[in-house]
């Protein structure tokens, strides 16, 4: 919060609920500090991402700051009509950018803000360069499943607009869990499986039909979850034993490439391999499925 400046705001008030966390789980009290455990993650790898870039990218810092002060807590609270979902869009171009710059990724711009020394007439949501070519990723994410396809379509668009060669980049976090729910799970491989799984089947197929002209897309997922860390062999009236839960966050991020009209560029496969030096659980698909 400090390295910020956050002194107000939603991003502000993620610390006191996370002291509050574990008390208001045992009372089932909260409903914030139960469904917020995301945001809060997010917060935090923004933060590892930023924190010593911040200056190579002058005036992005303080998008990035309200990016997190604004917007409601949770996002089953954003009301499109007031567009006050327009932070955390913001917020995932800025999460996403930080999570290619941790892998080695070659950012030239982001959000319109070029790098030092480095100059770029796109007005992508971010712009990398790879062998010494320039690719434009267009941010979007969807509020429901039927605005899936109306996203990439448009992120396609900007695309062709910008007059570079580029891929999409889509949270499907809100789209894949259902409003005042939690992911309930046992092992985290397994739980970041199933959301893989999720992302390829359901997700993937719905923007096959706009990846045409483009190289791919990113597609990904962070859902606020519940571990069972503990089983009481004593059961309850209803014959299930009791259990014990800690707070955690499943993320997940498959890339599917348009191999068909790219099928020897190493860019997609590039950020798969370099994502994985940092961490985390990515699938690759270089023939995703129609829907």
């Amino acid at each position: 919060m400090e390295w910020a400046s956050l002194s107000k705001g939603r991003a502000q008030k993620y610390g006191e609920l996370l002291e509050q966390l574990t008390i208001d789980i045992e009372k089932n009290k909260s409903r914030e500090t139960l469904l917020c455990s995301a945001g809060l993650m997010d917060i935090l790898e923004i933060h590892e991402s930023w924190k010593i870039h911040e200056t190579e990218f002058p005036g992005l810092k303080n998008k990035i700051r309200e990016s997190l002060e604004k917007g409601p807590m949770l996002p089953e609270d954003e009301d499109i009509i007031r567009s006050d979902n327009r932070a955390r869009n913001d917020r995932f171009v800025y999460l996403f950018a930080g999570k290619l710059l941790r892998a080695g990724i070659q950012l030239i711009s982001i959000d319109g803000i070029p790098q030092k020394n480095k100059q770029t007439t796109s007005h992508g949501d971010i712009v990398v360069e790879y062998n010494n070519e320039k690719i434009v990723i267009e941010c979007k994410r969807p509020q429901k499943t039927k605005t899936i396809e109306t996203c990439a379509k448009k992120g396609r668009t900007q695309i062709k607009q910008s007059e570079l060669i580029g891929c999409l980049a889509i949270d499907c976090s809100k789209v894949i869990r259902p409003p005042e729910t939690l992911y309930e799970f046992k092992k985290d491989e397994t739980a970041q499986n199933e959301l893989l799984d999720h992302l390829e089947n359901n997700m993937v197929p719905k923007i096959r039909s706009h990846l045409r002209d483009i190289f791919g897309a990113f597609l990904m997922a962070s859902v606020p979850a519940m571990k069972i860390v503990h089983e009481s062999s004593i059961l309850s009236l209803k014959g299930t034993p009791f259990r014990q839960y800690s707070p955690r966050t499943i993320k997940s991020l498959i890339i599917a490439q348009n191999s068909n009209e790219y099928p020897m560029h190493s860019f997609l496969r590039y950020v798969h391999d370099r994502l994985n030096t940092i961490g985390g659980n990515f699938g690759f698909l270089e023939r995703p499925k129609n829907s």
